[in-house]
């Protein structure tokens, strides 16, 4: 038995996507499976930019010593103790970023298919 008719469709509007397209005959009835398979480039995420401290060169007696040496401990004469908080974290921050620097890093390529 051959017969034809409107039942199955298959659009794109990207026909350059399509690899291959076609028919299967399957015997359970008078109509035929219909395919397409589509390309998928295969693409490179970005990736994430990681901050992190570099302590590759982090002396630890230095550290301290400019840590000794400053005076964040020296806030008795705040009596606002967000304002004591700001100056400390400030001062601390400025001597870790000299001894242990904030630095970016991209890692991983995620491939999406």
């Amino acid at each position: 038995m051959n017969t034809s008719s409107l039942i199955d469709h298959f659009y794109t509007n990207k026909t350059d996507n399509i690899i291959i397209a076609g028919t299967t005959k399957i015997t359970i009835s008078d109509h035929y499976l219909i395919y397409g398979i589509k390309s998928f480039p295969s693409l490179k995420g970005e990736g994430r930019i990681i901050e992190f401290r570099d302590f590759k060169n982090f002396r630890e007696e230095d550290f301290l010593r400019d840590i000794a040496w400053s005076e964040t401990y020296n806030l008795e004469s705040y009596t606002d103790p967000n304002r004591m908080w700001y100056i400390w974290k400030n001062k601390f921050s400025a001597i870790i970023d000299k001894h242990a620097p904030i630095k970016t890093r991209k890692i991983g390529k995620k491939r999406t298919p």
